[in-house]
């Protein structure tokens, strides 16, 4: 008897959840965005600097986001969002250039961001209208 009371429970819980899920449809977003800021620095001491030297490192700062719609976990395959505008507002406004499947970056040798210890910048994903803004602090 314990057992059947248990399932009964569970099963009442279940459709108390499935009634407060409903009242949110439309009202939560289902949009998601994941990011990372990597700056790059010239190193300080001077021996380090020289074996850098003729080789491809280069100061600069790597802004990568991926956005999805994760309105639906039954359909992931088309969860990556690929008609957004992805703009990173640091010491300069600058669009990240779509790279296909969700995925936005800045390209650091071309950019003219730079990382600052503490900074604070804005995230901007607009698709179509649907404009959402997130606050970055740089560590």
């Amino acid at each position: 008897m314990p057992l059947t009371a248990l399932v009964f429970a569970h099963l009442v819980g279940c459709d108390a959840f499935q009634k407060a899920f409903s009242s949110l449809d439309g009202i939560t977003e289902a949009t998601v965005v994941q990011g990372a800021v990597l700056g790059v620095d010239l190193p300080d001491d001077p021996q380090v600097s020289a074996l850098l030297e003729g080789t491809q490192f280069a100061p600069g700062t790597a802004v990568t986001a991926f956005v999805a719609d994760a309105g639906s976990v039954t359909d992931l395959a088309n969860a990556p969002v690929s008609n957004a505008v992805v703009t990173v507002d640091g010491n300069i406004s600058e669009s990240l250039r779509a790279q296909g499947g969700g995925l936005y970056v800045t390209d650091p040798s071309a950019s003219d961001l730079v990382y600052e210890d503490g900074g604070n910048w804005v995230l901007d994903v607009d698709i179509v209208g649907n404009v959402g803004t997130a606050e970055l602090l740089l560590p």
